[in-house]
């Protein structure tokens, strides 16, 4: 669960050259570094994206960090994996903390969404590590 401090929120830029320093660590030390990615399928309100940030804030771990890329799409950076099933568990956490009920613009509804997770390899780099954990590829931009 997510600890005292927040996870780091970063701007685009920043995820990249973070997740970059990471996948040398990692690789490194014999560890390996995973992306959660948030997919909303509505554009979301201002005040839904600040609770998205909070949920995600409460799920991550403290040597998290996240960012949105547009603004139905989030990427939370996981470095230092040394199981596979550390991933898997993230992936559930953030997802039961999305799936609480978040309104959509007052309606009532809640708002669908999809969280995918990836993990690198020997090959990664940060982008194919990103674009390999995206729910719809096609739909990517850079």
């Amino acid at each position: 669960m997510g600890g005292v401090e927040s996870p780091t929120r970063l701007t685009s830029r920043d995820l990249f050259e973070r997740l970059e320093a990471s996948l040398g660590q990692d690789r490194a030390n014999r560890r390996r570094t995973g992306v959660v990615v948030v997919e909303l399928d509505l554009p979301p309100s201002p005040d839904l994206r600040q609770e998205i940030v909070q949920r995600l804030a409460t799920a991550a771990r403290e040597s998290d960090s996240m960012c949105p890329l547009t603004p139905q799409r989030y990427v939370v950076v996981v470095p230092r994996l040394k199981e596979v099933d550390a991933l898997a568990q993230l992936v559930v956490r953030i997802t039961a903390a999305l799936r609480s009920p978040i309104e959509v613009l007052g309606t009532g509804h809640e708002c669908p969404l999809t969280v995918t997770g990836a993990i690198s390899d020997d090959r990664s780099t940060a982008w194919s590590l990103v674009e390999s954990a995206l729910p719809h590829p096609h739909r990517a931009s850079a």
